[in-house]
């Protein structure tokens, strides 16, 4: 089955109603600070592409395989995600993933901006287990570690939240990974670039450590967790100056 029938029958089992529209509200939580970071936090249509349009799952959304569930995602966000999965495998924490699912093509509930799920940037898993409730009280079984995990590489959980809790939710708030693959072309001989070349690259380099840094600074912001905002900004300074100093930027 190539990508485009499978998004096909993936869509007429979605009008069919086999997707249950849990959490992702903003009910009660409008004060968060996702409205205070970078648009690619919220899922910006000029950044991540038109849900709306009659293009858009053809262009943007390809067929991923979440611990043994075939289901849509982004394709900017497939890296991320499929880091994410390898390093829950290789930890050896055992859950079991029995409800994944991702893409409906939704406001977010009691709002006019449009769902994650849309996209699709994020997934519901084992909502009886893991259920949405807006007393603020948190019912998961989803392990810490697994939670951690997914932080680490760009991703909010439901769970975290302040005035609710949708644990079954997780969401990519990182920026858009356009590679195809995980391994990055490998780059040319420093030897054989020009000097404006080699200045280019050594401060891509930089602006790798501050992105990685950025990202995980925006999580603990969304979590609320101001030790670790700190934490993280001093880390980010002293790593930012080391990795200056070795590539003799400074």
């Amino acid at each position: 089955m190539t990508n485009e029938e499978y998004i096909t029958n993936e869509v007429a089992a979605l009008e069919m109603g086999s997707f249950q529209e849990y959490g992702d509200s903003i009910v009660g939580y409008v004060e968060d600070p996702i409205f205070d970071i970078p648009n690619y936090i919220s899922a910006d249509k000029a950044i991540w592409g038109n849900p709306d349009a009659s293009n858009y799952l053809r262009d943007y959304v390809i067929r991923v395989n979440f611990m043994g569930h075939s289901v849509l995602w982004h394709k900017w966000a497939a890296v991320p995600l499929q880091n994410a999965l390898n390093e829950v495998k290789g930890s050896g924490i055992q859950y079991n993933w029995k409800v994944v699912q991702t893409y409906n093509n939704r406001n977010i509930r009691g709002g006019t901006r449009k769902s994650m799920h849309a996209w699709p940037l994020a997934f519901d898993v084992n909502p009886a287990t893991n259920p949405y409730r807006t007393d603020n009280r948190l019912v998961t079984d989803i392990p810490n570690k697994i939670v951690k995990i997914f932080n680490k590489h760009g991703f909010s959980w439901g769970g975290d939240w302040r005035t609710l809790k949708d644990a079954m939710h997780f969401e990519y708030v990182g920026a858009p990974y356009k590679k195809q693959t995980p391994s990055p072309q490998p780059e040319p001989s420093e030897d054989e670039m020009t000097s404006q070349e080699r200045e280019m690259l050594f401060r891509i380099r930089v602006a790798t450590v501050s992105n990685s840094f950025d990202t995980q600074i925006i999580i603990a912001m969304l979590n609320g967790d101001a030790t670790s905002v700190k934490e993280l900004l001093a880390r980010k300074e002293v790593d930012l100056a080391n990795e200056r100093k070795r590539l003799g930027l400074d």
